[in-house]
C-alpha cells in the first residue's frame, strides 16, 4: 500500500489495510466495525484511528521493516517488533543523522555483517526505502 490517509490501527499497526481520504469515513468504518462489541470491550480500546502522512511499503503477506507477524490464540495475526531489524533501523538512522551518505551506510552495513531480510548484501536502494519509511 503506498497511500497517504487514515488507517484503523492496533497500537500504531495497521489492523485494516484500507485508507480512507477522511477521518470522517474512517471513523465511520471503526465504528461500523465495533457496532458488535459493548462499552468497555478490550476492542474499543485497542482499536484507534491513526493518519498516514506519508506513504509506507508493505508487502502482502509480509509485515513492515523491522517488524514481525506474530499468530495470537485470542487476536489472530498481530505485528510484533523484530528486535534484529530494530538495531538496524537504529544503526541506519543514526548514521543517517551524523550525515554520511547512503553508500556509506551500505558500506557500514556490510562492514557489521548485517543482512536484509531478503538477499545477502544491502544495496542503496534498500538503505534508500528504509530512511523513506522511519
Amino acid at each position: 500500500m503506498e497511500k497517504v490517509g487514515w488507517c484503523i490501527c492496533d497500537h500504531n499497526c495497521v489492523y485494516i489495510r484500507v485508507v480512507y481520504p477522511t477521518e470522517t469515513q474512517a471513523r465511520e468504518a471503526l465504528e461500523d466495525l465495533l457496532k458488535p462489541y459493548p462499552a468497555g470491550h478490550e476492542w474499543r480500546v485497542r482499536l484507534q484511528l491513526k493518519f498516514f502522512d506519508r506513504p509506507y511499503l508493505y508487502k502482502r503477506g509480509e509485515a513492515l521493516y523491522g517488524w514481525k507477524v506474530k499468530r495470537d490464540k485470542v487476536f489472530g495475526m498481530q505485528q510484533v517488533a523484530n528486535d534484529y531489524e530494530q538495531k538496524i533501523i537504529r544503526l541506519v538512522t543514526k548514521l543517517a543523522a551524523a550525515g554520511k551518505s547512503v553508500s556509506a551506510i551500505v558500506d557500514e552495513l556490510d562492514a557489521q555483517e548485517k543482512v536484509p531480510r531478503h538477499g545477502v548484501k544491502w544495496t542503496k536502494e534498500l538503505v534508500e526505502q528504509l530512511l523513506e519509511i522511519v
